[in-house]
């Protein structure tokens, strides 16, 4: 008999502390996982101007799940991938590799609407797309739907049938998906993934064969119950996406009938930036405590002008996405110093407002590390200055570390930065004749900064050693190394 594909097994979650088997799975062994749901309920936004919100109902420690769930309705990966490889060999281009996507999502929630018991209808109808009654006929259903708090609707698992006087356009569901879906992180974004399909395919015979496309995990998927989760560009959750299961944990602690937030966007964007995405994609700006210090700030004489122009420094070097020559890291260097004694050190800038904004200008200071991190003395004769220039990186990412703790904290952003501070104290350890504190002593502080950070963004793992060791190893890989999720087993981070 040849080789038979192994059915997935059933994997109910007991112990959220230990969730070692939903990042670490047996890759012969398949998992199907079941939605558990921790101290969490949705609510009414207390502003009465948000809608729904997700409070926890009971007082939760960082590093405490809050919930796991597959998604409700996701698209077939490999079902997108051939409509792209069929565009590509007909040399269409109108379409990316997002649009396709989403397209595919709203023909997947069309067929879900033809079957009026279904439950993943009901999940995804209970999402605001936009005014009911812009893109939907109206009709009490639907209404009642978008106020439902219930958990179980938003999982999928209602039991009951779709009225009939519930119709809605393409439009709306478009609308649903581009407010409420979840898509790729960071890295593996529609866009480096389209990049490598073009590439393979301009380096394969023609016909392009679907076999030679590297497939994501994942691209698209509608989770109701994270969707209630409204924004701040100061969150305190997290989430992490394992093949097409979310996780989130708490990342700080929180008493009892606080409202679970995160951002919207990547909160390692200035200020200004944020808010037009924010205007542009879901309609409003953000009022929450790091913007209001941030606009304040903006308005400030003198401090102001030095923000924007900081701003408009910022904005072009993310898209330019940085340069790889030395020349390039002088001119980052200068610049950063420039706003170091002009605008951290400002009088009128409170330590939280100074991280805050360093948040926001984190890109560049990490295209910055990592061209200095090129530049390093690599001969004996200069050992002395490359124990200096680790020693000003060192420095460098202290600074950004105690801006993620005060804002996006456990992001893949400070885990990389972390890992980062634990390389640069090992190697001036090691550069330290007698191997003593206080070298030394900084090797263990970035050791368990690691450790605690890890044991935020994925649990505690059931506080087994072995579990946080291995995590922490992945993650380096992922973020330490160019195209470092294609050399790990498991695409995650």
């Amino acid at each position: 008999m040849g080789d038979r594909t192994p059915e997935p097994s059933l994997l109910t979650i007991p112990d959220p502390s230990d969730l070692s088997r939903v990042f670490f799975p047996n890759l012969d062994a398949p998992l199907t996982i079941q939605p558990w749901v921790g101290p969490v309920e949705v609510q009414e936004a207390t502003d009465g101007t948000r809608g729904r919100c997700l409070v926890v109902v009971q007082p939760v420690r960082a590093g405490d799940c809050l919930f796991v769930t597959p998604p409700t309705l996701s698209v077939d990966v490999g079902d997108v991938a051939a409509a792209w490889v069929e565009q590509y060999q007909q040399s269409v281009v109108e379409n990316t590799l997002d649009c396709l996507t989403e397209q595919a999502l709203v023909n997947a929630m069309r067929v879900c609407l033809d079957d009026v018991q279904s439950a993943t209808a009901r999940s995804f109808l209970s999402l605001r797309g936009g005014p009911a009654t812009s893109f939907a006929q109206s009709s009490a259903s639907l209404q009642t739907l978008i106020q439902s708090t219930s958990v179980s609707l938003l999982l999928g698992n209602d039991t009951q049938p779709l009225l009939d006087d519930v119709i809605v356009s393409d439009e709306y569901l478009l609308a649903i998906v581009r407010k409420n879906a979840f898509g790729p992180d960071a890295l593996l974004s529609y866009t480096n993934i389209e990049q490598s399909w073009r590439t393979t395919a301009l380096n394969a015979p023609t016909p392009l064969d679907l076999s030679r496309l590297s497939l994501p995990p994942r691209l698209l998927g509608l989770f109701p119950l994270a969707a209630m989760i409204n924004h701040s560009c100061v969150g305190n959750a997290v989430r992490v996406l394992v093949d097409d299961v979310m996780v989130v944990h708490a990342t700080t602690d929180l008493p009892a009938g606080t409202e679970l937030v995160w951002s919207y966007g990547p909160p390692t964007t200035p200020f200004a930036q944020r808010n037009t995405r924010l205007r542009a994609h879901y309609g409003f700006v953000c009022d929450c405590p790091r913007c209001q210090r941030e606009r304040a700030a903006y308005r400030t004489d003198g401090l102001g002008a030095l923000l924007r122009a900081a701003e408009r420094a910022t904005v072009a070097r993310i898209d330019s996405r940085g340069d790889d020559d030395d020349d390039k890291s002088s001119s980052l260097s200068s610049l950063l110093q420039q706003w170091e004694t002009q605008i951290w050190a400002h009088p009128a800038l409170s330590n939280q407002n100074q991280r805050y904004l360093r948040v926001g200008a984190a890109q560049v200071y990490i295209q910055y590390l990592n061209q200095a991190l090129r530049g390093l003395p690599t001969s004996n004769s200069d050992k002395t200055q490359l124990v200096l220039r680790q020693t000003e990186l060192l420095h460098t990412c202290m600074q950004l570390h105690l801006a993620f703790c005060a804002c996006h904290y456990a992001s893949t952003e400070h885990l990389s930065i972390l890992h980062l501070c634990y390389q640069l104290a090992s190697a001036l350890h090691v550069a330290n004749s007698d191997h003593t504190s206080p070298t030394l002593s900084k090797v263990r502080f970035w050791t368990e900064q690691l450790k605690k950070t890890h044991m935020v963004r994925y649990g505690s793992l059931g506080e087994n050693v072995d579990y946080v060791r291995k995590m922490m190893q992945h993650t380096r890989t992922v973020l330490r190394n160019r195209n470092g999720i294609n050399l790990v087993a498991h695409k995650f981070v």
